[in-house]
């Protein structure tokens, strides 16, 4: 289990280092595929977009669910593991460390 120190250190790499990440609605919940296995179609957002989008999902201003913030990796790797995971979803549950004050895991 990680601190709200730790998660607070965690949330600003991920914002020093958007320029490695893309971020955007879900798009691929009625595809065919595993959306896991398919590039979303925000994969080439902005920086300032990302940032502004983490922000928000940060504040709570967005639904559960619709919004993640993505690792921009490897599509034209054989691994399956290097496409695009997740690195943060919103989920508004309280956390064991840091209380009802966190929304993205």
């Amino acid at each position: 289990d990680m601190t709200k120190d730790e998660m607070v250190a965690q949330r600003d790499l991920a914002k020093r280092r958007s320029n490695a990440r893309h971020m955007g609605k879900d798009p691929d919940v009625e595809a065919p595929l595993d959306p896991a296995l398919l590039p979303g179609r925000n994969r080439d957002t902005s920086v300032e977009r990302n940032l502004r989008l983490f922000e928000n999902m940060r504040m709570g201003m967005y639904d559960e669910g619709t919004y993640t913030l993505r690792l921009k990796m490897d599509f034209e790797s054989a691994n399956p593991n290097m496409y695009d995971l997740v690195a943060y979803r919103i989920k508004y549950a309280p956390h064991p460390h840091a209380g009802k004050g966190w929304c993205i895991y």
